[in-house]
C-alpha cells in the first residue's frame, strides 16, 4: 500500500501548475519579490526603473541597447509553458532604431551579448512592423502578416509552447485581453534556458518611452505516463 501511495504522490507533484506573476507594483525590481531582475547600466545606473507600477526604460540620452532580465531556469522539454505580458511604446511607431526584443529563454543574462534562445521582436525598417517570433538558431519562425504594430505599439502578447515543441503566438494590439492568433509552428532548437527579459534598442529621444507590465509565466510539468517495468528479480533470503 505504501508504494501505491508514493506513486500517487509523485503523479500529483508532476501535475501541479506553477505560475510566476510580476506586476512591478512594489517599486523595486531588485528585491526578489517575486523576481530579481538584472539591468544593464550603460547610463551609469540601472537602465530601467519602475514608473507608476510599470517597468520603463531609463537608458542613456544617446542611441543605445539596454536590457533587463531575470533567472527562471525553464525546462521546456518536460513542461507546457505560456508567457503573457504587456508592452507599449509612446514614441510613435516602432522602427529598426526603436524596437523591442522579448527573450522568452536566453542562455545568458546580458541580452546584448549575442544570446541563444527564443525571442519576440517588434520594430523593423519600413512600415511592415509586426509581432514576429524568432529563434537565434533558425531565424524568423512566425511572421505577423497583419503588421499589428505598424502604427502604434500597445499590445498584450501570449505565446505558449507544448512540451513537444509546438509554439502558438497570440496578441491583442489594443493592449486588452481579446487575443488573436498570429501563427503556430513546431521548433525544437532549444529545450532549456535560464533567463527571461527585455532588450530595448532606442534613439536618444526615446530612452524612456518603452513600458512593460503584467508578466505571467504558467508552467505545467508534463506527467510521466510510462509505466514502471520489472528489470530483475532476486531472492535475498529464504
Amino acid at each position: 500500500m505504501r508504494y501505491l501511495l508514493l506513486l500517487n504522490a509523485l503523479v500529483s507533484v508532476y501535475s501541479v501548475t506553477a505560475q510566476i506573476t510580476e506586476e512591478f507594483s512594489d517599486g523595486d525590481f531588485n528585491d526578489g519579490i517575486p523576481l530579481t531582475w538584472i539591468s544593464s547600466q550603460i547610463s551609469g545606473s540601472n537602465d530601467f526603473i519602475i514608473d507608476a507600477e510599470e517597468l520603463r526604460n531609463d537608458g542613456p540620452s544617446a542611441s543605445s541597447k539596454v536590457f533587463i532580465s531575470t533567472d527562471l531556469g525553464l525546462d521546456l522539454a518536460n513542461s507546457d509553458i505560456s508567457w503573457i505580458f504587456n508592452a507599449r511604446y509612446t514614441g510613435g511607431s516602432p522602427s529598426n532604431n526603436n524596437n523591442i526584443e522579448i527573450y522568452l529563454i536566453s542562455d545568458r543574462s546580458d541580452l546584448t551579448d549575442s544570446p541563444s534562445g527564443y525571442y519576440i521582436r517588434m520594430g523593423e525598417n519600413g512600415s511592415g512592423d509586426g509581432i514576429d517570433f524568432y529563434s537565434t538558431a533558425s531565424g524568423k519562425l512566425i511572421e505577423d502578416s497583419n503588421d499589428l504594430v505598424s502604427s502604434t505599439l500597445n499590445v498584450t502578447i501570449r505565446i505558449s509552447r507544448t512540451n513537444d515543441g509546438v509554439w502558438t503566438l497570440e496578441a491583442d494590439n489594443a493592449g486588452g485581453s481579446s487575443l488573436t492568433n498570429i501563427g503556430s509552428i513546431q521548433d525544437l532548437d532549444f529545450t532549456s534556458g535560464d533567463y527571461f527579459g527585455f532588450l530595448v534598442s532606442h534613439t536618444s529621444s526615446n530612452n524612456d518611452n518603452f513600458f512593460f507590465d503584467n508578466v505571467i509565466i504558467d508552467i505545467t510539468p508534463v506527467a510521466d505516463t510510462t509505466p514502471p517495468a520489472i528489470l530483475s528479480v532476486s531472492a535475498i533470503s529464504d
